[in-house]
């Protein structure tokens, strides 16, 4: 009976240690904006799309949890930047964000020769079939975002930035802008979001871009020591045609 005891208190102890242990795990905080289907929080309150399966993937292979923080873009390249949050993935490389970014090579979206921007109207009479034609017009652009290099660089455009997706589908319906600039083949839930009456409709113009984006993690994170680690394992999950996998089950 006595050695029946002691075993039982035995296995009590192991079970809290092994509690206490995963309690005690690491954590790394990660920024999150809604950009569906990349990332998105469901009706449930959970972290959801395809970045977040990557992060996933690339939690199983490390010894941390990912703490994710939803907050819109621009914010959240300044959360990350201030060392507050610790990664942002789907950062596109720039000269000034490396200087508060480490980018954690490889990039995990080579999408080249895929992606290219458009321009979104719910005005009929708009048509914007040449870059010429975006001259007159009010663009709405999301704060912080990277675009076409052409677009980006030329200050003769009126550009009008706006803190969130949200934002700038309000100002359309308001008159406040003409268009707004997106990806167009990522636009499609963002339209069935805010725009179910099917009013606006895609530009003929296309402007091609070169979308490699990164992990990146904050300079002033006390996780660096970490970044090898965690380049490994990205390596590692695109060598083995794990993330090619889930860019084909959201059908990108």
């Amino acid at each position: 009976m006595y050695r029946f005891k002691f075993f039982i208190v035995i296995v009590i102890l192991i079970i809290m240690h092994q509690g206490t242990a995963h309690a005690q795990k690491p954590i790394m905080s990660v920024a999150i904006d809604h950009a569906p289907p990349f990332t998105f929080i469901d009706d449930k309150g959970r972290p959801k799309g395809l970045i977040i399966d990557v992060m996933e993937s690339l939690r199983s292979q490390l010894p941390y949890d990912f703490e994710y923080i939803q907050c819109p873009w621009a914010r959240c390249l300044k959360l990350v930047e201030s060392g507050a949050v610790d990664l942002l993935p789907g950062a596109t490389r720039t000269q000034s964000r490396e200087q508060v970014f480490i980018y954690i090579d490889p990039p995990f979206i080579d999408r080249n020769e895929v992606n290219q921007f458009r321009f979104y109207t719910n005005k009929r009479h708009l048509a914007i079939n040449t870059y010429t034609d975006l001259y007159p017009l009010n663009i709405g652009t999301l704060r912080g975002s990277t675009y076409n290099e052409q677009f980006e660089n030329d200050n003769t455009i009126t550009k009008i930035a706006f803190v969130d997706i949200q934002s700038m589908f309000d100002a359309l319906e308001k008159n406040r802008i003409d268009a707004f600039i997106y990806y167009d083949d990522t636009v499609v839930p963002l339209l069935k979001e805010f725009d179910p009456l099917n009013k606006i409709s895609a530009s003929k113009l296309g402007l091609p871009t070169k979308q490699y984006a990164y992990l990146v993690m904050s300079k002033k994170s006390k996780h660096l020591p970490q970044v090898e680690a965690i380049s490994e394992q990205l390596k590692a999950l695109i060598d083995e045609g794990k993330i090619k996998q889930l860019f084909e089950r959201y059908g990108l």
